[in-house]
């Protein structure tokens, strides 16, 4: 009788550890906020006074989009 009772608390030991896990990985997920992804821009076809903007917008969109010198 006793091993039963003792089997029983340590199952809900294990089941407490378990669930507590999964809680903090679910704030992981919960708590950071989504990443968006920058909208590719358009090719440039500006004067050269709006080269500089499209440059920050194209950095902007590598940036987001994971986008490396590979």
């Amino acid at each position: 009788m006793h091993g039963r009772i003792l089997e029983k608390k340590t199952k809900n030991i294990y089941a407490m550890s378990v669930q507590s896990f999964v809680e903090e990985i679910k704030k992981d997920f919960v708590d950071k906020p989504a990443k968006r992804k920058a909208k590719e821009p358009n090719d440039f076809k500006g004067s050269p006074d709006k080269v500089k903007a499209w440059c920050r917008r194209m950095t902007l969109f590598f940036q987001s989009n994971d986008i490396s010198k590979e």
